[in-house]
């Protein structure tokens, strides 16, 4: 009776982890995709709501940047990998840290753009929205963003193909070791060290 207790709480486990891990890589694709369509096809009726003011923060719609630069984004897919890894979850997340860079470089480029460029403010708007300080730290905060996904594609990427060895996908069940999550972690508390700095340089 105990053992079959305990197979049910381990199927239960088993079963709780699936769905995580489905959630996670279900969310993760969904905000990039919501971030960039709101970026490139949220055009307002005012002609000053362009390309470049949105990803600058500047604009009807610029929610863009606080979605894709954000913590759930980023991080969902590594933790669905470090909780299920599997070939299956690491494709998918290796595609999701591809999709973002794909979106967040040119996103950050171009509020770098706008950002510094004050006469096109002032021509678009009659006045600076973003002075080259605030420019400068924000694209230091998104580029932060950027080297931990890209550190983490590069995981994710490198852990799939040490699994060419031979070992079958159901036998992948041994989580990382913690030295793996050594680069990303170091990237993450740059990003919440520039953040506090962001902020309080704003006061």
């Amino acid at each position: 009776m105990a053992h079959t207790d305990e197979d049910k709480h381990r199927r239960f486990g088993r079963r709780s982890t699936q769905a995580l891990v489905a959630v996670l890589l279900l969310a993760a694709p969904a905000l990039i995709v919501s971030a960039g369509m709101q970026w490139l096809y949220a055009v307002g009726t005012d002609p000053r709501d362009t390309v470049l003011a949105r990803a600058a923060q500047i604009g009807f719609s610029d929610d863009s940047p606080e979605i894709l630069f954000s913590a759930l984004p980023l991080l969902a897919p590594a933790v669905a990998v470090y909780l299920r890894p599997t070939l299956r979850v690491r494709k998918i997340a290796k595609w999701c840290y591809a999709a973002y860079l794909a979106l967040g470089i040119p996103l950050a480029a171009s509020a770098a753009l706008y950002g510094f460029d004050a006469d096109t403010q002032l021509a678009d708007t009659g006045k600076v929205w973003i002075h080259s300080g605030d420019a400068a730290w924000t694209l230091v905060v998104q580029s932060a963003y950027l080297l931990v996904a890209l550190s983490l594609w590069v995981w994710v990427t490198s852990r799939r193909i040490s699994d060419n060895s031979g070992h079958s996908e159901a036998s992948l069940t041994a989580k990382p070791s913690r030295l793996d999550y050594l680069p990303p972690l170091v990237g993450i508390a740059q990003i919440v060290t520039l953040r506090y700095r962001l902020v309080s340089s704003c006061h």
